[in-house]
């Protein structure tokens, strides 16, 4: 059998390696590989983000929306499959047309390589080491960041304009702007905590008691130089029935303790890893010491993916924007969605929160599978010790499970080491308890391996108390858009662990397949599927066999999701005759049917062995303001009591706080009325406010921008600056709720925590158009519950103009490319600028101030030329704030 299963194995490998092609084929590009990008040129962002395909380990990029970025003068014909223009000078042409084997770029000839060009219906796309061939400038992908950053090998108009200017394009809604600095507030001793707090108090007519109220806490800030998350929980009956607490201090640039180069530590409430073959993930109390970015994964086929938030709330998991689980938040306020698949490449994941008062809002995260071993030399490690199951404020000692293992201490020490750019070798020591009493320890080796695009990995396992061995060996691939995985375990020698079921008839071996990809049926988005097929050995001679199918798509505002799991089983204990067969569906629906409403659902039923309903459950929601909102649910539970529950919800958000009156009636004639008020509470640091809110604030990150008119110029808010109100700002791209208000302050929720962000003040929303920010924005990198502190000074400007004109074979015509300065009475350059194509020259944003115009002494030096125009004085005053006119003509030394 050992045998078969090695075969089976290799078979998998040489089926999903990519075979030579022989013919030449059209090359295609599947939505599950649309990843969206944002672009920068020469640490300039260009506009909003842009699609883009990653495939089979390369990058296409759309020819005509690349080209609108960088305002090439390229024309893409998508009908036809042609483009056409030139770059940088009008000489220097371009021209590509669908049928031809080459382009011609400059008057050459340049062929066009197999896989280098898709025509898709919106765009041409391009593989970019093809567009590094065509045009003078290198594309830096970072997939991590999901990030292009044009880098020029010569100037391009665009970049000379950026470098000029600064400031915001013309003639279209996307902007530029300087990439910003960084801005990381240190941990504090001891911060104000961001809370959220929520209350319901109801009656039960089967209750006794007349009246029941509960209440859930959720507080986060910093204490000790270490962030820290409290959540509370219970009712006035029973008092707390939970209490989590936990503290740690993450980097994402992985510098903690020099030279560990930890990216978190963390005390308190913690989650042990799952380990393949060895143990499950568990919760209790202990440390956490990594420099594992968890977003960041290699070698796993799945992740987990957990958070805090308040109990009632409903949780939907997207994955590339197709709908895969769905969860409601019970009393312990955390959601947790286990063995995740993962593809190759990018994971969107995109989490959508529905409230108890009507609230919804969205959250991403980003995974990257990649297919590569990542740089030769890096170290990997991770430290975890927690007691199984308890927690670090324990309030239910008696209602504990108190199994053998509740309590006892979980150590995971696991490293890994790059030999080379396409091999890692790993090691890990695991000791942890076992549901039979017993402690076992467990010594790990393995390597991973990258070739062809496809991951390769072995590993082995040893049980040092009972000798038992296991193995483990995986690939995983995508290959022409299908994502395929393949995985083999042997567990020989009495190999027991949490990971084999040890009191349920431990496993002998496991097998697995699944692939995932997307089909394009023609009326709807294409369907994402994916089938998996399990085959399990048990120690007994029982063999379970698993098929499971899930089947997404979009359909005209609706978000669906199918699952269909079929379980048999052969050779049951007591038995070795006795067969089991089942067969089970659970249907999501996920739908926006008219503007303001909103239809949710689950169905999960079974066929075999008996056609039957578990449980249906519906919610319609109505929302026709922001801050009013309409439930209705409607569920069946068939397993439960057959009993079916009818609910009704009216939701009131009031600037400070929400309101919701809730009532419930099932067919067994119990009836529930109830009352609830949900609040968040957060100080500004600026103006030491607190800050009452509808919203969940707890959990987000948050930032307290501070702006004034700076009238003495120093950058710093003192004695005669002025605070300036109902200043608004942006969050990336997306337009923040909230303007300063008379201090020039304000609290600014929703940012994303532990990923950088840009905060831009929008200088839309000041009312003088020659104020001008010292730094238009900041790049924060928040943490739950510590709100950041930025300060945008504002500066009264001006602009200096004229035109640059060089005398010659006496005529005098308009230089383009001469560089002029604008210097202070110190002889120090305040603003640079270069003439364009017609001489023109442009100085904006000047604070206020005496000045002089002149031109590059050492480009006049290194050209032979001459300033024929007297030295120019300039001044920038209140009351004149533009200076235009000033022009100047230069000429050859020897004429």
């Amino acid at each position: 059998m050992r045998l078969i299963c090695l075969i089976f194995i290799v078979a998998v490998l040489l089926l999903i390696r990519p075979l030579p092609s022989i013919a030449q084929e059209d090359k295609e590009l599947s939505d599950d590989n649309l990843v969206i990008l944002k672009i920068s040129l020469s640490r300039y962002p260009l506009g909003d983000v842009m699609p883009a395909y990653y495939q089979d380990e390369t990058l296409y990029l759309p020819l005509g929306e690349l080209m609108f970025r960088l305002q090439i003068p390229i024309d893409v014909n998508v009908v036809e499959g042609n483009a056409k223009g030139w770059f940088i000078e009008e000489e220097r042409e371009f021209e590509l047309k669908r049928y031809r084997q080459d382009v011609v770029i400059d008057g050459k000839n340049i062929p066009i390589e197999k896989g280098d060009i898709v025509y898709q219906t919106d765009d041409i796309y391009v593989k970019k080491e093809a567009l590094e061939k065509w045009f003078p400038f290198l594309l830096n992908f970072n997939k991590l960041w999901q990030m292009v950053e044009v880098q020029t090998l010569e100037t391009l108009p665009l970049e000379a304009s950026l470098n000029r200017q600064g400031r915001q394009l013309s003639g279209g809604e996307s902007y530029v702007a300087p990439e910003y600095p960084r801005v990381e507030k240190p941990y504090s001793m001891l911060s104000m905590p961001s809370v959220d707090m929520q209350i319901s108090s109801g009656f039960d007519s089967q209750n006794e008691r007349t009246l029941e109220t509960d209440f859930s806490v959720l507080a986060t800030g910093d204490i000790l130089k270490m962030n820290h998350l409290l959540f509370v929980s219970g009712d006035e009956n029973s008092g707390l029935s939970k209490v989590r607490l936990r503290f740690d201090r993450k980097d994402i640039d992985a510098s903690l303790f020099p030279p560990l180069n930890a990216g978190e530590i963390a005390i308190g409430d913690v989650f042990s890893p799952k380990v393949e073959m060895v143990a499950q993930s568990t919760d209790g109390r202990g440390v956490i010491l990594t420099n594992i970015n968890d977003s960041y994964t290699r070698t796993s086929d799945t992740v987990i993916i957990r958070g805090d938030i308040s109990p009632d709330w409903e949780v939907e998991l997207y994955r590339n924007d197709t709908l895969l689980q769905f969860q409601k938040v019970g009393e312990n306020g955390q959601y947790e969605f286990l063995d995740v698949p993962l593809l190759t490449g990018f994971n969107n994941m995109r989490l959508v929160f529905y409230g108890p008062f009507g609230e919804k809002r969205e959250e991403t995260r980003s995974f990257f599978n990649d297919p590569n071993i990542g740089d030769k030399g890096k170290i990997s490690y991770r430290f975890v010790v927690n007691q199984d199951s308890k927690d670090l404020i324990d309030v239910n000692k008696d209602d504990n499970a108190q199994n053998d293992a509740f309590g006892q201490e979980r150590i995971f020490m696991e490293a890994a080491y790059n030999l080379t750019d396409n091999m890692s070798l790993n090691s890990s020591y695991i000791s942890l308890p076992l549901e039979t009493g017993e402690r076992e320890a467990y010594l790990s080796t393995g390597i991973d391996t990258s070739f062809a695009g496809i991951s390769n990995g072995f590993q082995y396992i040893k049980a040092l108390k009972n000798q038992g061995d296991a193995f483990r060996v995986f690939a995983q691939a995508n290959i022409k858009s299908i994502n395929i995985t393949a995985e083999h375990q042997e567990f020989l020698n009495g190999f027991v662990s949490e990971r084999t079921d040890i009191f349920a008839d431990p496993f002998i071996r496991q097998t697995f397949m699944r692939v995932d990809g997307n089909v394009n049926i023609g009326f709807s988005r294409p369907i994402g599927y994916g089938f998996r097929a399990d085959y399990k050995q048990h120690k007994s001679g029982r063999i379970e066999k698993l098929f499971s199918n899930r089947l997404s798509t979009y359909i005209q505002m609706a978000y669906i999701s199918h699952t269909l799991l079929y379980d048999y089983d052969e050779g049951l204990p007591g038995n070795n005759n006795e067969k089991s067969e089942e067969l089970e569906g659970d249907l999501l629906l996920s739908v926006r049917p008219f503007k303001n409403w909103n239809l949710r659902g689950q169905a999960v039923y079974g066929i075999k062995p008996l056609l039957d309903m578990s449980r249906t459950n519906l919610s319609l929601e109505y929302r026709p303001t922001i801050m009013l909102n309409y439930r209705l649910g409607l569920e069946h539970n068939f397993e439960n009591g057959n009993v079916t529950s009818g609910s009704f919800q009216v939701n009131r958000s009031y600037d400070f706080f929400k309101l919701g009156v809730n009532s419930r009636v099932d067919s067994d004639n119990e009836v529930q009325l109830g009352v609830s008020l949900s609040v968040g509470l957060g100080k500004n640091p600026q103006s030491g406010e607190w800050k009452s809110s509808y919203e969940q604030i707890a959990n987000q990150g948050a930032v307290a921008p501070r702006v004034y008119l700076d009238n003495n110029q120093n950058s710093v808010f003192d004695e005669g600056d002025e605070p300036l109100k109902d200043v608004k700002f942006n969050i990336g791209r997306v337009k923040a709720e909230g303007q300063t208000n008379n201090e020039g302050a304000v609290l600014l929720n929703r940012i994303p925590v532990y990923y950088p962000t840009n905060i831009e003040l929008a200088t839309e929303s000041m009312e003088d158009p020659y104020w001008s920010p010292v730094n238009k924005g900041w790049e924060v990198v928040a943490r739950p519950g510590v709100p950041v502190e930025l300060d945008f000074p504002i500066l009264i400007t001006g602009e200096v103009d004229g035109t640059v004109y060089i005398f010659a074979d006496g005529k005098k015509n308009e230089a383009a490319g001469v560089e002029l300065q604008l210097v202070d009475k110190n002889d120090e350059v305040v603003k640079a600028a270069r003439t364009s194509y017609d001489g023109f020259y442009l100085f904006d944003r000047v604070p206020l101030g005496s000045y002089s115009l002149r031109v590059l002494p050492e480009q006049m030096q290194k050209l032979g030329y001459e300033n024929l125009s007297e030295q120019k004085s300039i001044k920038i005053t209140y009351d004149e704030p533009v200076n235009v006119g000033n022009d100047i003509t230069i000429q050859a030394v020897n004429q």
